[in-house]
């Protein structure tokens, strides 16, 4: 007797005015890259996903940042449990299938699009009626796919008091330590960067090889007009820093617009004898240095400080500098709306602790 061929069985899924048959996954039946198959939402889960019923006991995954094409405030609130959406098959290994929900890949008319929000003012990218535009976010397939000083959007994937890990696709995140985090101190971290939390932050480094991403959060990493990096220095170049630490044996200085220190000898500070550099320097000084080594190997810098290394230059440097800091200026008056606000949250909290404490003192 002749095996009968499987049923093709399909499912009809209404998505806004748009209805659109597709055949379900038969028991057995192979799922190929690219096709579009009906999924429904088991679970959503915070800073990784959806979790979806694909038919034939068979499960998929959605990434937290394969929801949207564009950077979204709540990617996991589009589809509640039990939800039928139209689902891309991106990746196949064994028994796990991930999935997209992206309108670039199951089309414009089986998507399931965040609203706009209305934007505030001074905002610079706006649709009609003042809406504002929501920032494309790109496919990261790959740490390969980033560079240092790239700025990248993600969803906090998991917290600790030591930081945490941002996912940029559906098979790379990257760390951000404690402090990389922010400018300003963070009381509560977990709090304030729950799993789930759209981020903006900029690579720091990348390990191909390992797939391996740091990144930092910082609104002044973000931000700043140009990313120094080591790659960028050369010897006999003055540069620009702020003083780090105080040590017997020199300075360390953090340069301009980079996450890179270098080493001031206490015999390069100066032409005189420095005793003590901590009656000299305070941390926090913003100072000007030459380079004058440069480690490839171990990444480290070594300047010199003595006003003989900027005879000519210092003119011309710091007039420079002031055009940056005034650019700098106005783009954060413009772009940092936001930020404000949630460190005025944090501020808040610690000042209304301490009006708790001038109310209990004053009561005793």
């Amino acid at each position: 007797a002749r095996t009968p061929p499987p049923r093709s069985s399909t499912a009809l899924l209404s998505v806004g005015r748009t209805s659109l048959a597709l055949a379900e996954e038969e028991e057995g039946e192979e799922l190929k890259v690219g096709a579009l198959v009906p999924g429904k939402v088991q679970r959503a889960m915070p800073g990784v996903g959806y979790l979806m019923q694909l038919g034939a006991g068979r499960m998929g995954r959605v990434s937290v940042c394969d929801v949207a094409d564009n950077a979204t405030e709540n990617p996991l609130g589009l589809l509640a449990v039990g939800q039928l959406a139209v689902c891309c098959v991106v990746a196949v290994e064994g028994d796990r299938v991930d999935l997209s929900l992206r309108p670039s890949r199951v089309g414009s008319a089986a998507a399931v699009t965040p609203k706009k929000k209305k934007g505030k003012t001074g905002a610079k990218d706006k649709g009609k009626e003042g809406e504002e535009e929501l920032a494309v976010m790109p496919e990261v397939e790959g740490a390969d796919q980033l560079s240092a000083g790239q700025i990248v959007s993600g969803y906090v994937k998991s917290v600790s008091s030591a930081g945490c890990f941002v996912q940029l696709g559906r098979s790379v995140a990257a760390r951000v330590i404690l402090s990389q985090l922010s400018d300003r101190y963070v009381k509560d971290v977990k709090g304030a960067y729950p799993p789930g939390k759209l981020v903006t932050g900029r690579v720091l480094s990348v390990d191909a090889k390992r797939g391996l991403v740091d990144m930092s959060l910082k609104r002044s990493v973000v931000l700043a007009t140009k990313r120094v990096l080591f790659s960028e220095l050369e010897v006999g170049q003055i540069i620009k820093g702020k003083v780090k630490s105080l040590q017997s044996f020199g300075v360390f200085v953090t340069l301009k617009n980079s996450d890179i220190s270098g080493l001031c000898h206490i015999s390069e500070v100066s032409p005189d004898y420095v005793k003590d550099l901590a009656k000299v320097y305070s941390i926090g000084d913003a100072v000007k240095a030459k380079i004058l080594r440069l480690d490839q190997t171990k990444k480290t810098v070594s300047l010199g400080m003595k006003p003989e290394y900027f005879e000519g230059v210092e003119e011309m440097e710091e007039d420079e500098d002031d055009e940056e800091d005034e650019e700098e200026e106005e783009e954060n008056t413009l772009r940092l709306v936001d930020d404000d606000e949630e460190s005025d949250e944090i501020g808040d909290e610690d000042d209304e602790d301490e009006e708790e404490e001038d109310e209990d003192e004053d009561e005793d």
